[in-house]
């Protein structure tokens, strides 16, 4: 097994601890909590910016877990960073750096963006009041807002990190 440097586990751990923080305070102040899911995300981008997609896999699963821990196993306010924005820089990042053409991968990363929001409303709704106008028309109501939604989220991580990438890079000595 590769080992992981010693700088990017301080850093994967301290990306989990804000990310942590962020959603634990979505989960209390109940009020932007799509805003405190992407405050999330963007932590560990850093370590993206070290090609550490086992730090960033890591750092994303341990801010799920003490999140959990924190919000006294709120699992389903967890589900959408867990099923949909925490994991999405990583993607994105790999669909990048793939050398795949631009439009196939959004294509891709829109499916599983889609797919991933679908999961989520099937699973809350399993702890949910059934209403027959909401089975009926959740679904294309997702699948369109989620298009809107994807291409705006998408746009917004990609500068991201960008921004992030000359952050690290400041940090680090390298201008």
């Amino acid at each position: 097994m590769k080992k992981i440097p010693i700088k990017i586990t301080a850093i994967g751990a301290v990306c989990a601890a804000l990310s942590c923080i962020f959603l634990t305070a979505g989960y209390y102040l109940h009020f932007g909590e799509f805003i405190f899911y992407l405050l999330a995300s963007l932590p560990a981008m850093a370590l993206l910016y070290y090609d550490s997609k086992i730090g960033f896999a890591l750092s994303f699963a341990a801010a799920c877990a003490v999140t959990l821990i924190t919000t006294g196993f709120g699992y389903i306010y967890i589900l959408p960073y867990f099923m949909l924005f925490g994991h999405y820089p990583l993607t994105c990042w790999l669909f990048t750096r793939s050398g795949m053409k631009k439009r196939i991968a959004t294509v891709l990363k829109l499916i599983i963006f889609e797919v991933g929001l679908v999961l989520t409303w099937r699973f809350t709704e399993l702890f949910t009041v059934e209403n027959e106008m909401l089975r009926r028309y959740m679904l294309p109501i997702l699948l369109v807002v989620g298009v809107v939604v994807f291409f705006m989220y998408d746009e917004v991580i990609r500068r991201l990190e960008i921004m992030s990438a000359r952050l690290m890079r400041k940090l680090d000595g390298n201008k």
